[in-house]
């Protein structure tokens, strides 16, 4: 009798009872079958290390005599590398990375029993060919029972990703001229600040729009921290990245926002927007640098064997090629190259600064910056981990090997990394980041949330539930398909539901049933409004929830790492249907309030003398 392992990655019910069935992408578990990403998450430290050993190896690994690095320069001191999606190793941009993390979990699976055949039910093609290259390097037999995807409707968007990446990459580039015409050179340089100045680069979101209009600018990304500078004499040089959310239309009328804050301000502070310093000069140079890529490209054709850990037999390009290639002469690769030379142009009229601050999750405009600042500025620049700093978010973590050979392959990083609580830094600790570049600080975005008496209330028993959002778009998909299977459970026991979209990822759905209320008020005012708390599964904002003693239920899908803040905390419920949903509901009782020391997770005092202190201390002077 054939001893066979069945790998089931359908969506459909699994009706197999013979042989040893494991589930791709469910969490869920039986006597006879088991949860491949439940295993991950038994031993996710070797997962982990083993993934991010993988992918600083690829980096060493040689091409015609030079490292991965080495064959990638753009520039004499400066690697597409850094700017590359597989080196970024972000889940929230790229799927592909739990499918990797499953990979090993498989191997592991298959070399400790013996199998006769593995037989994969799947309607993902490029999964297919990973897992039967895999069983062909360990000399397993494999039968593929490969479904054919339903069709997708025709887009816009389905038929661009249909292209050859070459042409994506074109076709973007005029794209991306097209949608930032109205900020060609509308910048503010000729009122950049020179005496005592601080660079602070952020996101152009969560910002208070009304304050705006009266030439105020409030970010909840950076709360008291802009004022307590300007109270302390500092001058502050502001950098903004267009991000496409609620409170602008249009990149004109964000150009309108910016001018209305800087006519209306003082002159301690000036507010730019990043695009601003386009011109037809940066056009050239990034058109002729993306042929540049083309040719790089050709040069490093051969790099397909590469992509095999030298540890296992997991060959893992058929998942990253697409990552791959789109960062080297696609879409990305000509975004990133955009943001490359519109930070050199702005650090070189810069004035020399004091010190910089900017937002730190390690993406690719993140590396366009510390190397153009390092190039024009000879004041240290600090990495601000704003949100929390979650297990699986792998952008914030490396190889402990990494941390060797950083300075010597010039990757660009800041000076410092200011981490806003015990929680942070206990990861940062475990990834092996050198020490002396981490300091602690109040965590900003949260000063407004909590307090003592926010603290100690009690969730009471209710039925008015609140759906926050997140970047995710599948993730907010299967929240709103587990709503709609539990209409009538809701329906029935007369819930309230209320949706507070993520600022970037404010989505179309079906309201037929009119039981969503759409919230546009602050996360922290609509804490207090509701009890029940259900969020996806990578936003931060169910840390806040959670402190904030609330009932709180995160979704969790199969297809996604689990990634959580709060992935290793007993009380939290995490569901993954509308039968889970419906079942938490029916056992929720008014509970008492769960003890946690607050410092544990972040740091809060308004007076901010951690960051403060951290300023005044590695200001250049």
């Amino acid at each position: 009798m054939e001893n066979n392992i069945i790998i089931w990655d359908l969506e459909q019910k699994c009706e197999i009872k013979k042989g040893d069935v494991h589930f791709w992408a469910s969490y869920n578990k039986t006597l006879n079958n088991i949860s491949i990403p439940l295993l991950l998450e038994k031993e996710s430290d070797n997962y982990r290390n083993s993934f991010l050993n993988f992918i600083y190896q690829l980096s060493q690994s040689k091409i015609n005599n030079k490292t991965l690095i080495e064959n990638l320069l753009i520039k004499n001191d400066f690697s597409l590398w850094w700017m590359n999606k597989i080196f970024e190793k972000n889940p929230l941009k790229s799927k592909r990375i739990n499918d990797c993390l499953k990979m090993i979990v498989l191997e592991n699976i298959l070399k400790q029993n013996k199998y006769d055949k593995l037989i994969l039910y799947t309607n993902d093609k490029k999964l297919n060919i990973s897992i039967s290259n895999l069983c062909s390097s360990l000399e397993l037999l494999f039968e593929s029972k490969l479904k054919k995807n339903k069709q997708k409707k025709l887009s816009l968007i389905s038929f661009y990703n249909y292209l050859p990446v070459i042409l994506q990459g074109l076709l973007y580039f005029f794209y991306y001229i097209f949608k930032k015409r109205h900020l060609i050179n509308k910048n503010f340089n000729n009122t950049l600040i020179t005496s005592k100045s601080v660079f602070i680069c952020s996101y152009f979101i969560n910002f208070d729009i009304e304050k705006s209009l009266e030439g105020k600018f409030f970010s909840t990304f950076w709360n008291c921290l802009p004022n307590k500078l300007l109270e302390t004499n500092f001058k502050i040089n502001w950098i903004h990245h267009l991000i496409r959310n609620k409170n602008f239309k249009n990149t004109k009328n964000a150009h309108k926002i910016i001018s209305n804050i800087n006519n209306k301000n003082n002159e301690n502070e000036i507010h730019n927007l990043l695009e601003s310093f386009l011109d037809y000069q940066i056009i050239l140079k990034v058109f002729f640098q993306w042929i540049k890529c083309i040719f790089i490209k050709i040069k490093t054709k051969n790099i397909i064997s590469l992509f095999t850990n030298k540890s296992s037999e997991i060959n893992f390009w058929h998942l990253l090629k697409d990552d791959w290639n789109s960062s080297l002469y696609g879409k990305d690769s000509v975004h990133n190259l955009f943001m490359l030379e519109l930070f050199i142009k702005y650090f070189k009229l810069l004035p020399n600064q004091n010190i910089g601050i900017y937002l730190y999750e390690n993406q690719p405009w993140e590396m366009a910056m510390l190397y153009s600042w390092k190039k024009y500025q000879v004041a240290p620049i600090v990495g601000f981990a704003h949100a929390t700093v979650p297990y699986w978010h792998l952008y914030y973590y490396n190889h402990s090997n990494f941390y060797k050979t950083y300075e010597k392959n010039n990757f660009p990083t800041p000076d410092y990394v200011a981490l806003n609580g015990q929680f942070a830094i206990n990861n940062f600790n475990l990834s092996g980041f050198p020490k002396d570049k981490m300091f602690r600080v109040e965590a900003l975005r949260y000063l407004d949330t909590f307090s003592d008496t926010r603290i100690k209330e009690k969730t009471k028993k209710n039925k008015k539930v609140l759906i926050v959002g997140e970047m995710n778009k599948a993730s907010m998909e299967l929240m709103f398909k587990i709503f709609d299977d539990s209409y009538p459970f809701l329906q029935k026991n007369k819930y309230e539901i209320g949706i507070k979209f993520h600022p970037s990822n404010i989505l179309n759905f079906d309201n037929q049933n009119k039981i969503y209320k759409i919230e546009t008020a602050p996360l922290e005012n609509l804490f207090k409004k509701y009890d029940i708390i259900i969020a996806g599964n990578s936003t931060s904002a169910a840390l806040e929830a959670f402190l904030l003693n609330k009932k709180l239920i995160i979704i969790l899908s199969g297809s996604n790492l689990n990634l959580s803040p709060l992935r290793d905390i007993s009380e939290i419920e995490f569901i993954s249907s509308g039968k889970d949903l419906e079942k938490v509901l029916r056992n929720y009782q008014e509970f008492d309030e769960i003890k946690f020391e607050l410092e544990k997770y972040l740091f809060l005092d308004r007076k901010i003398p951690k960051w403060l202190s951290l300023i005044n201390n590695k200001c250049l002077t």
